[in-house]
């Protein structure tokens, strides 16, 4: 009866501890949400300075053409 007594408190420790370990692993969702929102952004502002790149270049092919 000791032994099933003990057996049982160390069950139930294993599986606290493996519980609160799992809690620090996990990363907090809204860190991961703003950092996709972040890299999201500096995408976005890539995108857009490259198709105002390629705009100014189709004007000026133009402009060419027109002289």
């Amino acid at each position: 009866m000791k032994k099933i007594i003990i057996f049982v408190i160390v069950i139930l420790f294993g599986i606290f501890l493996f519980k609160t370990s799992e809690k620090h692993t996990q990363e907090n969702p809204v860190n991961t949400y703003l950092d996709n929102r972040v890299d999201t952004i500096e995408l976005a502002k890539k995108s857009v300075n490259e198709s105002n790149n390629q705009t100014e270049e189709q004007n000026k092919v133009i402009e060419a053409i027109k002289k």
